[in-house]
């Protein structure tokens, strides 16, 4: 019942809300992978996933929004072998606008489009938050990478 009035609430917000089964990434575990790189971490999700799986990882998780950022620390905060990184990843060593949306997964190095937020008005306020950006290359430099490697990109822009 209760999980019902949930999801009815989410759907009216354009949000829709799914369990992942458990066994959805395990083939993830016969990889051997000793470091992952989640690129546009947001506030977690991906990290806190892919720790429950691979807890044995060393976890770099990149996220420039500050308000994301924090969220992101507070909820791996009792993980030894994660670390976060405060800036985006792009081409060159430089600050950029981000289009930010109230929504934060909707946020982007691009300006939201119009028809987005009409058809996802949830995200349509919108700011500018200026952010770093480093090179993959540049950061890769000072972190102790052990093999096998997951890279996860979920970004925009």
């Amino acid at each position: 019942m209760i999980k019902g009035l949930v999801k009815r609430a989410l759907a009216n917000l354009g949000i829709e809300a799914k369990r992942i089964p458990k066994n959805r990434f395990g083939w993830l575990r016969n990889l051997n992978i000793n470091t992952v790189l989640d690129i546009g971490a947001n506030t977690g999700q991906f990290a806190t996933l892919i720790h429950h799986l691979l807890p044995q990882s060393d976890i770099y998780s990149f996220e420039p929004l500050a308000d994301c950022f924090d969220e992101l620390q507070r909820e791996m905060r009792r993980v030894k072998q994660f670390r976060a990184l405060k800036y985006a990843l792009g081409e060159e060593d430089s600050e950029v606008e981000m289009h930010r949306s109230e929504f934060s997964p909707s946020s982007s190095l691009l300006a939201m489009r119009q028809l987005h937020a009409r058809l996802f008005p949830f995200t349509a306020k919108t700011w500018v938050e200026r952010v770093p950006i480093r090179t993959l290359d540049g950061v890769a430099a000072g972190l102790p990478f052990r093999d096998n490697v997951l890279v996860k990109i979920d970004v925009q822009g």
